[in-house]
């Protein structure tokens, strides 16, 4: 985890069995084209019809908006990773890998070292450095789990894990009372705009890298 990654650990602490949205304003493309009017949710299930003349100018607004609630909970994630990275003695760097390895792991594809290295953009030195501090302290631990003994895969560690957990488990609730005010259909809505959000970060990330 980073400190800004803490977002989606804080959102949903790892299981006992288991951004990065980053800092900078994402962009969002603003349109007038579409149809002559669309339909935007008011308090409750009904809705409203917003002119066309009207849509620019709410497009435009809802870009603004979205984007600093983007930041603002970027922000927060920040605070609260940092304040975990205190209480535990870890770098910037062990957090950004420690998010990797729990993605990783809850998607059922456990990284690899060299892959971790590529994920973070760190040199394959640099790599083995962190994955050694982070597994002297118990957060990660080396796997040989393929037929091939050569493949070592990277888990969280039962102490990075009971650590993790006594820290964002406290959290959860206020997460899981947000999410239970919208109906399954919205928050699918909401998955779709955060996931080409993450996405269009990614891209541009890698190619800062290049």
């Amino acid at each position: 985890m980073t400190s800004a990654s803490a977002a989606a650990a804080a959102a949903d602490p790892p299981s006992a069995s288991a951004s990065d949205p980053a800092s900078a304003p994402a962009p969002v493309a603003a349109s007038a084209s579409g149809p002559a009017s669309v339909s935007v949710p008011a308090s409750g299930p009904a809705s409203v019809s917003v002119p066309a003349s009207g849509e620019a100018a709410e497009r435009q607004r809802l870009r603004s908006r979205l984007v600093d609630l983007l930041n603002a909970y970027a922000s927060e994630a920040n605070h609260i990773g940092h304040a975990f990275a205190g209480r535990n003695h870890l770098h910037g760097p062990d957090l950004h890998a420690l998010l990797a390895v729990m993605h990783a792991e809850r998607a059922g594809a456990p990284l690899t070292p060299g892959r971790l290295g590529e994920t973070m953009g760190l040199s394959s030195g640099a790599t083995t450095a962190m994955i050694d501090r982070l597994e002297r302290a118990g957060h990660l631990r080396r796997c040989r789990e393929s037929t091939d003994r050569r493949v070592v895969h990277l888990r969280y560690g039962d102490t990075g894990m009971a650590l993790a957990m006594a820290f964002f488990t406290p959290l959860a609730p206020r997460t899981d009372a947000v999410m239970a005010r919208f109906e399954v259909a919205e928050l699918q809505v909401v998955e779709r705009f955060v996931q080409g959000m993450v996405e269009s970060l990614t891209s541009y990330r890698d190619e800062l890298r290049d």
